[in-house]
């Protein structure tokens, strides 16, 4: 990767164009997602948190709101 940086820069330089790779679908599957088990401990970077289902799951045990929802301040809030 870093090799791959460096001939870019330096194709750059020398006036070389170089057209951007597209990205396959197949490629976004293949990282490794971060799966820790969620606690009340368990921070917000660490844990890869995103609003999806399993934090509304998560939300709604710890809350015992059945149909748990993000509001726009909780958004605003991890966002920070």
């Amino acid at each position: 990767m870093k090799a791959g940086l460096n001939h870019t820069i330096e194709a750059s330089f020398k006036g070389i164009w170089i057209p951007k790779k597209k990205k396959s679908k197949s490629v976004k599957n293949k990282r490794p997602s971060v799966y820790t088990e969620l606690t009340l401990d368990t921070g917000l970077v660490e844990c890869g948190f995103k609003c999806s289902q399993r934090f509304r799951d998560f939300f709604s045990v710890q809350t015992g709101i059945k149909n748990f929802k993000f509001n726009v301040d909780m958004l605003a809030s991890a966002k920070k």
